[in-house]
């Protein structure tokens, strides 16, 4: 899996399965929505099953059901901002 982080034209808002074993792009592309731009971190759940998706700019983390490639939930993170 690889987040679609954007460019200079624009911040992205999905992921692209890689098989890597077959030097491949697979079919599955997980979308993310609008507003839910610059996908960051990517980490799979031990059980291979789910993945966990950070959000850059929109200080969320996604659960994933990677077979599927939709979204099981959606937690936003709290970000505190420094008072100094």
């Amino acid at each position: 899996m690889i987040a679609l982080y954007g460019n200079q034209h624009g911040s992205g808002t999905s992921g692209l399965v890689i098989d890597v074993a077959k030097a491949t792009v697979a079919t599955l592309t997980i979308e993310l929505g609008a507003g839910n731009h610059w996908p960051h971190g990517v980490q799979f759940t031990p059980d291979d099953r789910t993945l966990v998706i950070t959000g850059a700019r929109s200080h969320r983390w996604w659960i994933v059901d990677f077979a599927s490639g939709q979204i099981d939930s959606a937690l936003v993170k709290v970000v505190k901002k420094s008072l100094t």
